[in-house]
């Protein structure tokens, strides 16, 4: 096996599916400063697709609407530009990744964590000052470096898999022994070529070492949040290890088990939401 660098990993990043281009178009209009529902909800009439999962969010138990939201509009006024901006940003993740063909990594395992993570962070947003969509796209997208790997460098991502299961080791722990470089520095590096915030690319390259951000409430945030997700395990796989969690990040967020223990029950109930981000 040949070995690679993480630069040569970044520069081909590139090489990527592009997001479709309704989602693009409605991620653009939506960064403006004056945004018009009307035309919202014309750019997501066009993506089918879309559409239904904007109508199945709006009806979903994250809202708990009295009654059955039936058009884009209504929909849009129960979710919110916010939500709306959030889950558009992660259709346009999902929908990059989902269709790479990716040998020994089990797809859906890896989104069932990774929407549990977003869920878990928004929940933990609203015990901090973060805006609780950021949190949420930060969450979904935080191990998406694993995916580029899987992807495009499968035979050293197979490398790592072999050796986090013979060492029965953190994934992470693998990653700096077999490449020498992260999923989590890829990630970071990924979230920059998706023209994410900063803010948001940072978290995702710190989300395993939060003390070493202490600038970054975010990365705190989203470590907890990874902790949790691997704790309630959505994606029920027997081979997953939860990490440690960070007694920075707690302190970081003013964070006590008992407020962990609240956002856990919060986020289990929400399971069946998760296909809604799946297709």
């Amino acid at each position: 096996m040949t070995p690679i660098t993480l630069q040569a990993v970044i520069n081909d990043l590139g090489n990527l599916p592009a997001a479709p281009a309704v989602v693009m178009q409605l991620m653009d209009y939506l960064e403006r400063d004056e945004v018009e529902g009307k035309e919202v909800a014309r750019l997501i009439a066009q993506d089918p697709v879309l559409a239904a999962k904007c109508l199945s969010l709006a009806n979903s138990s994250v809202y708990a609407v009295q009654r059955r939201v039936a058009t884009i509009q209504d929909a849009l006024v129960v979710v919110g530009q916010q939500a709306l901006t959030a889950m558009v940003s992660a259709m346009a993740v999902t929908d990059r990744f989902q269709r790479l063909q990716i040998k020994g990594r089990d797809p859906r395992k890896f989104w069932l964590h990774s929407i549990c993570t977003a869920f878990c962070a928004r929940a933990l947003a609203r015990h901090t000052r973060i805006n609780p969509e950021t949190a949420f796209v930060t969450g979904l997208i935080h191990d998406i470096g694993q995916l580029a790997l899987a992807a495009r460098f499968p035979e050293h991502f197979a490398a790592v898999i072999e050796y986090q299961r013979d060492k029965d080791c953190r994934m992470i722990d693998a990653e700096k022994r077999v490449l020498g470089f992260t999923h989590a520095q890829v990630g970071e590096a990924a979230a920059e070529v998706m023209h994410f915030t900063p803010e948001v690319a940072r978290a995702v390259g710190g989300h395993h070492d939060p003390e070493d951000h202490p600038a970054s409430t975010l990365t705190s945030l989203i470590h907890v949040a990874d902790v949790l997700g691997h704790v309630l395990d959505f994606a029920q796989d027997e081979n997953d290890l939860a990490p440690r969690i960070a007694e920075y990040a707690l302190d970081r967020l003013s964070l006590d088990w008992a407020a962990l223990k609240q956002i856990m029950a919060e986020v289990a109930v929400q399971r069946q939401d998760a296909d809604l981000f799946l297709n």
